[in-house]
C-alpha cells in the first residue's frame, strides 16, 4: 500500500476507516498496534512512544484520544503500517471487523475497476458503481482470513472468486472502497 493512498479493504474488513481523521479512533489503532507489536514488555508505552518520534506522554494522550486532531505524518504511519503488516491487519480484522454470523449471509457492496473478462477483450478496469456481493459466513471469513495474511492483494483475489454474482467472468481491477453489511 502506498503511503499517498488509503486501503479500502482495511477501511471495509477492519473498520479502521476514521483513524486518520477522529483522535479517538486514532488512539485506539494506536493500541492495538503497542498491544500487537509491543505486548509482551513493561515498558510499552515507552516501546510506541519511541515508534512514533513522540514522548511517552504524549503517547498516552494520543492514545486516549484527547488530542484535538491527528497529524497526518501519524496517521499516515498507522495506516501504511497497518495495511502492510500482518500481525497488524490480523489484530485489526479480529478486534474491529464485523465478524460473520452463522447461518447469516454477509452483504459487502464493492466500489472500483471491474468488468468482465470475455476471449481477448478485457472490461476490468472500467469505472463501475457500488455492485452488491453476498458471501456466505464461511466466505466472508476466508475473505477477512485473505487480507489478514496478504494483505490487498488476497482480498482483491478473493473477492473475484465471487465476481460471477455480478457477470460472468467479471473481475475487479481495483477495489476503492468496500462496505460489509
Amino acid at each position: 500500500m502506498s503511503s499517498t493512498g488509503r486501503d479500502p479493504f482495511l477501511e471495509g474488513l477492519a473498520g479502521m476507516k476514521d483513524a486518520g481523521r477522529d483522535p479517538k479512533a486514532f488512539g485506539a489503532a494506536m493500541r492495538l498496534m503497542r498491544d500487537a507489536l509491543f505486548g509482551g514488555r513493561r515498558d510499552k508505552t515507552k516501546a510506541i512512544a519511541e515508534h512514533f518520534g513522540v514522548s511517552p506522554r504524549q503517547a498516552r494522550r494520543l492514545m486516549a484520544g484527547d488530542v484535538k486532531t491527528v497529524k497526518a505524518d501519524r496517521a499516515e504511519k498507522i495506516r501504511d503500517e497497518f495495511s502492510s503488516d500482518q500481525r497488524l491487519r490480523r489484530v485489526a480484522v479480529d478486534a474491529g471487523g464485523k465478524p460473520a454470523r452463522p447461518g447469516k449471509q454477509m452483504r459487502l457492496t464493492v466500489t472500483g475497476n471491474g468488468g468482465p473478462i470475455i476471449g481477448d477483450s478485457d472490461h476490468s478496469k472500467r469505472p463501475r458503481p457500488p455492485i452488491d456481493l453476498t458471501l456466505t459466513p464461511s466466505q466472508y471469513e476466508r475473505l477477512r482470513t485473505a487480507f489478514a495474511d496478504h494483505g490487498a492483494t488476497g482480498a482483491l483475489d478473493e473477492i473475484n472468486q465471487h465476481g460471477d454474482q455480478y457477470f460472468d467472468s467479471f473481475q475487479w481491477s481495483k477495489v476503492s472502497h468496500i462496505e460489509v453489511r
